[in-house]
């Protein structure tokens, strides 16, 4: 998983993605293969830093690795890379 804000690229161990009221690292993803949840639930992202965000438009950019389950024979999975960049405001 790669974040930036405003083409400022978040380091790995500040970004966390939430599922089911818990927060992972990307490396707690790795290895939290019993973690189910449906594909209709959303997710969250969460970025830690110590410096809020000023008001005002923010553009956003996320990459992801999707790796999906079911296709897991013999050990090979279908992984799908996405990634979006919007523009967000912090009113």
């Amino acid at each position: 998983m790669e974040a930036a804000v405003d083409d400022l690229m978040i380091p790995e161990e500040n970004i966390r993605f939430g599922v089911n009221n818990k927060w992972f690292t990307r490396k707690e993803m790795l290895e939290a293969n019993k973690e189910y949840w449906f594909t209709g639930e959303k997710a969250l992202i969460r970025i830690l830093s110590d410096k809020p965000l000023e008001k005002g438009a923010h553009k956003v950019y996320l990459k992801m690795v999707h790796k999906i389950p079911y296709t897991g024979y013999f050990g090979n999975y279908l992984h799908i890379t996405s990634d979006y960049t919007r523009t967000l405001t912090l009113n």
